[in-house]
């Protein structure tokens, strides 16, 4: 997933890799506590939303005042959650 991010984010070298780390792990976090749904390399709408909220966080360090997620991000949270919901069921 590191890669895949730092690609994402259009990084070269490893001088941010300990930050984009923390990031994703923290993001696999948020969404897991926002969804209760863990992290499968197979769910692209999950691996999509953690790349979502890397970019934010990396190019918003150091913003005092957070401000509410977008709509596509809320959006893909709630899928996620009723995903997990509907696999439950199953």
């Amino acid at each position: 997933m590191l890669e895949l991010a730092k690609e994402y984010i259009r990084i070269d070298g490893s001088d941010e890799d300990l930050t984009i780390q923390m990031l994703i792990d923290t993001a696999k976090q948020y969404i897991k506590s926002a969804t209760n749904v863990d992290f499968t390399e197979n769910n692209h709408a999950y691996k999509m939303v953690v790349l979502l909220l890397v970019v934010r966080w990396y190019e918003n360090r150091g913003m005092e005042q957070a401000d509410e997620l977008d709509f596509t991000l809320s959006s893909m949270l709630l899928q996620i959650e009723l995903e997990g919901v509907k696999d439950e069921t199953n």
